[in-house]
């Protein structure tokens, strides 16, 4: 579980207006396999509340960055859908919980 931990690290740090379909993706799996080791008792509470945790940061991230395309991302309208009924209130997307590197165009969580 610590390569997948490790993994999701580097996405929420790493991703970028060019790369933020493929590192959501990814990130879609490792949190998969996370709450499947979490269901058998593999990982505890407390490592599935950071995975949690960073894994909505991505998926904000991956929000905010799919907001300047011309054409919405389907799957990615469904993950704010989907969040918003698993933590039952709106999945915003704010400006000033994510400070944007206007150079290289990759964000960072203030959060």
């Amino acid at each position: 579980y610590q390569s997948q931990t490790r993994e999701l690290r580097y996405i929420l740090k790493n991703m970028n207006k060019k790369n933020y379909i493929e590192f959501y993706h990814d990130a879609l799996q490792y949190n998969e396999d996370l709450t499947m080791l979490f269901n058998l008792g593999h990982i505890d509470l407390k490592e599935r509340a950071i995975v949690e945790d960073m894994f909505n940061k991505i998926c904000k991230n991956a929000l905010y960055f799919s907001s300047f395309e011309k054409k919405p991302i389907e799957d990615l309208h469904e993950v704010a859908v989907n969040r918003e009924a698993d933590f039952g209130g709106p999945f915003d997307v704010k400006v000033n919980t994510i400070a944007i590197n206007c150079e290289s165009g990759s964000a960072k969580n203030t959060v």
